[in-house]
């Protein structure tokens, strides 16, 4: 399921998980749940 502003994957690199890693895609997804978040907040205030 495929939402507006949410196009691009999210998922890990091939190959070993190094910290630097990690802390890339834990900046990936902390970017994305706040778009989310940001999303749904603007749906809530359309409803309201």
């Amino acid at each position: 399921m495929r939402r507006e502003g949410m196009k691009e994957e999210l998922s890990l690199p091939p190959g070993p998980i190094t910290r630097s890693r990690a802390k890339k895609f834990k900046e990936s997804l902390q970017i994305s749940v706040g778009k989310l978040l940001e999303h749904m907040e603007d749906q809530d205030s359309i409803k309201a």
